[in-house]
């Protein structure tokens, strides 16, 4: 469903981002936007408490169809293609086709393997969902988005001119 639901998002934002990449000042706060929104998603995944599996009320598999509407529906992609993945899709596409391809392939490969490697691994070790462990996993990951909203503040900073590693 990412991919049928994604890819008019990615081809819009890129475009968005790509008509405006003249345009310091904006590049510059669709990053500081982009980086509090990986905050806020670090301080979820940071604050992340263990699962509760219980199977009772385990319903089907949902169709594709309730899938698609699903992702449709949901804001996560749209902020996220805007202020997150439409400035790399500019980025890359700025160095080469060949990089914009590999960037989108990689992205999507990466998204769809790993809901389907979630699916599998919760089957089997959904136990582990309950526990500590988890927790921490959680937190590392909340640990990596914080790193990743650095980056792109001091982009959004650095394009601004108000700071520059250089």
């Amino acid at each position: 469903a990412p991919i049928l639901t994604d890819a008019p998002l990615v081809i819009f934002s890129g475009a968005l981002v790509a008509s405006v990449a003249h345009l310091d000042s904006i590049l510059g706060g669709l990053s500081l936007v982009g980086a509090v929104f990986l905050l806020w998603l670090a301080r979820d995944s940071y604050c992340a408490e263990p699962l509760q599996t219980d199977l009772g009320n385990a319903r089907e598999a949902r169709s594709l169809r309730k899938s698609i509407l699903t992702n449709l529906l949901n804001p996560h992609p749209y902020v996220f293609w805007l202020v997150v993945g439409g400035p790399l899709v500019a980025r890359a596409f700025e160095q080469s086709t060949g990089a914009l391809i590999s960037f989108l392939v990689g992205f999507f490969v990466c998204l769809v393997g790993a809901k389907l490697g979630l699916a599998l691994i919760t089957e089997r070790f959904r136990f582990l969902l309950e526990s500590r462990g988890y927790q921490w996993v959680m937190r590392g990951l909340g640990v990596t988005l914080a790193l990743f909203a650095c980056g792109f503040a001091i982009d959004g900073l650095d394009r601004l001119g108000i700071f520059s590693l250089d």
